[in-house]
């Protein structure tokens, strides 16, 4: 444990040095994914009008006066979202190591895959927004806007084809689901152009709830799994599992809370109730009920979260941790040691 006087702050932007230089040493040993946020416009700025700093501020968006009367912001949440996770499944590795469960060279991985999940979600934005406002017919423009290029046209040609259909239908749930599923997809096609190996490709996809299927099965299986297949089950539920419980304003929250209806709640249930609270979310949420995936007739954060905390009870076990609802506390004490230990 902490002491009380050396205690990082991870709930604030407080410009704490020692903040500051450990987030910048896990992102400089992966220079070859952070060069990708930048080349897929996630690191984008926008002007913020002076009567919405504060508002800005408040959801968690860091905004910078450029003078008087101007004031900017990024676009996205990715980038910081993305540097959360990565603290997070680094020091979820780092206990599991200390059971002898992962290598170091394995939890580098997951931080590689946390470094990359989201770089394509300017891709994801545009697709689901627009697909939400209209039929989606126009695919190939949206892409030559967002200058994304892929080498292998057929390969291109195929993804879309295969959600052109539900892209232009009826239903805007069912469009918004198509539109994140081909964002997916193209962005694969677009690691996998920069040269990541088809094991970092599935391993950053494993995130949100069209991967909970997966997911589940692989919990289901877990103890018929190899030694070998079971550690890349745990690369697959550390990434999960961190990306779950960040929330916003990008951090993982330790307080375990008492709902009205008397049940205790954590940083996983506080992030999918704060999607299904999101009215942008609603329809596909719905839709996923439908979906050929999902065997269990769930909304897609009713399964999020479900999935979420059958893996938070595996990973709670490994670590002998009696109460699972407790993780993403003792994920923010190890985030808090990693942080105290490089600064000395």
């Amino acid at each position: 444990m902490t002491s009380n006087e050396s205690r990082i702050d991870l709930l604030h932007k407080d410009r704490d040095p020692r903040k500051t230089n450990y987030f910048f040493h896990l992102l400089r040993r992966h220079q070859d994914v952070i060069r990708l946020w930048r080349l897929y416009g996630i690191m984008a700025g926008m002007s913020v009008d002076k009567d919405q700093v504060e508002h800005e501020r408040t959801w968690g968006h860091t905004v910078r006066a450029k003078n008087e009367h101007e004031f900017h912001r990024r676009k996205h949440f990715a980038p910081e979202h993305m540097s959360t996770v990565i603290a997070g499944c680094r020091a979820l590795g780092d206990l599991l190591i200390n059971k002898s469960l992962l290598t170091e060279e394995s939890v580098l991985q997951v931080e590689k895959a946390a470094a990359v999940h989201d770089a394509g979600k300017e891709l994801e934005y545009v697709l689901v927004s627009r697909s939400l406002q209209a039929p989606l017919t126009n695919v190939e423009e949206v892409l030559d806007e967002l200058n994304v290029t892929i080498g292998n046209q057929s390969q291109l040609d195929q993804e879309i084809g295969n959600y052109r259909e539900a892209l232009s239908g009826d239903s805007a749930g069912f469009r918004a689901l198509a539109a994140y599923d081909l964002a997916q997809a193209i962005n694969s096609l677009r690691l996998k152009e920069a040269g990541f190996s088809p094991e970092l490709i599935r391993l950053q996809s494993v995130v949100g709830h069209s991967s909970c299927p997966e997911i589940e099965d692989l919990l289901s299986g877990y103890q018929r799994l190899s030694p070998d297949e079971q550690k890349t089950a745990l690369m697959m539920f550390i990434l999960h599992y961190i990306d779950d419980v960040t929330t916003n304003p990008n951090v993982i929250d330790p307080q375990i809370t008492q709902g009205e209806d008397g049940v205790y709640q954590n940083a996983l249930d506080r992030r999918c109730a704060q999607n299904e609270r999101n009215p942008k979310y609603a329809e596909y949420n719905l839709a996923w009920r439908e979906d050929r995936r999902n065997r269990t007739n769930e909304t897609a954060f009713s399964m999020q979260r479900r999935v979420g905390h059958l893996v938070e009870m595996l990973l709670a076990d490994k670590l002998g941790i009696d109460n699972p609802l407790s993780l993403p506390m003792v994920v923010n004490e190890q985030v808090q040691q990693n942080i105290l230990s490089f600064n000395q």
